[in-house]
């Protein structure tokens, strides 16, 4: 039994440091839920980094980026404009947000060859703003090549809180495949 709990403890030594060395796309909007009118206006910043080390990385432009809102997605690929996220080159956007409902912001970068992996990697990421009281619609299909559908509320959660989404490629769903969440 000691020798179970040995094993265990050392392979978890192992393994739970290498998670921490993961990076991400990510697109972090500085409001989470518009509830005032005046203040309507999202501001995004889209970058990849590695957060639990705070470093981060340069990210050359993204392929699309844009919001779908009420089932019409807009692009906003033109309202990009180059900034600095932990020394790196990162993008950021301003978007108004003009009725109630789930805002979903979505990028698509440009592919990069990960040299651990020996692979190109397309880190899809979306993010769901609510606005004025109403989050209807954070469920919609963006459309994206690789994508996870909420079938539960994506934010707004806490600790032992569970989310659940269906995860799809080219529009099908895919059983069983791993998925990294941050």
């Amino acid at each position: 039994m000691l020798r179970r709990i040995m094993v265990v403890f050392i392979f978890a030594m192992i393994a739970i440091p290498g998670f921490c060395f993961a990076h991400f796309g990510m697109i972090i909007p500085d409001q989470a839920m518009v509830v005032d009118q005046k203040k309507a206006e999202v501001n995004l910043t889209i970058s990849f980094s590695h957060p639990f080390e705070q470093q981060g990385m340069n990210m050359e432009k993204p392929k699309q980026v844009g919001v779908l809102f009420e089932g019409k997605k807009q692009d906003l690929i033109q309202a990009l404009s180059l900034t600095k996220v932990m020394e790196h080159n990162a993008w950021k956007l301003s978007h108004k947000v003009t009725k109630p409902g789930a805002y979903v912001y979505y990028m698509e970068p440009t592919p990069y060859f990960e040299k651990a992996e020996d692979k190109y990697i397309i880190h899809m990421t979306k993010v769901v703003v609510g606005a004025f009281g109403e989050d209807e619609g954070y469920d919609r299909e963006v459309g994206l090549k690789a994508e996870i559908i909420p079938l539960t509320r994506p934010y707004g959660l806490y600790a032992t809180n569970v989310f659940q989404g269906q995860v799809k490629v080219n529009g099908k769903p895919v059983p069983f495949c791993e998925v990294e969440v941050e």
